[in-house]
């Protein structure tokens, strides 16, 4: 029987996410720099900014889940993958994420939300179809640390330059 361990605070990890959150801050103010010294009012990049960013901070984990077309999933419809992830949530001290599955035969896990207590993990049925019990705890392990460090808000802050640059193209 394999020990079980509790899931850790990662230092290196966070200052590694600090720091890239710090220079997409940069890398945003000089995108907004160009674009106003192109002539854009700076009032209007400031709105579109934030309205962007806003939806992309409260709507990301909707946004994430109708694109893999995920579905949340009860604990009646998946109850061995409910209660790994509600084990493995403990053990990590995290609230338990709401679970979602993805029907395609591509193995894939991902976690999305922008905070621990609006978090989804989501699995599709290839990878439950193809791994153990033991290694599909090990790729929601992952999963939850992305959840525990924060990553998906740090994604989903990188993700906000390339699409306020795709809208601007388009228009």
């Amino acid at each position: 029987m394999m020990r079980q361990r509790a899931i850790g605070h990662d230092a290196g990890l966070s200052t590694r996410m600090f720091l890239v959150m710090a220079l997409l801050g940069v890398l945003y103010l000089g995108f907004m720099a160009v674009l106003w010294s192109i002539g854009l009012n700076f009032a209007f990049l400031i709105v579109i900014a934030a309205v962007m960013l806003g939806v992309q901070y409260f709507f990301s984990d909707k946004i994430a889940l109708a694109a893999m077309r995920a579905k949340i999933v009860s604990p009646e419809q998946a109850p061995a993958l409910h209660a790994m992830i509600e084990k493995l949530a403990m053990m990590a001290g995290l609230p338990k994420p709401r679970v979602a599955m993805v029907e395609t035969d591509v193995p894939n896990a991902f976690a999305t939300g922008r905070s621990p207590k609006n978090s989804v993990v989501a699995v599709t049925t290839g990878i439950m179809n193809r791994l153990t019990e033991s290694e599909l705890e090990g790729v929601l392990a992952h999963e939850l640390s992305h959840i525990k460090n924060r990553d998906v808000m740090v994604i989903t802050f990188a993700s906000f330059f390339a699409t306020v640059a795709s809208l601007i193209m388009q228009s």
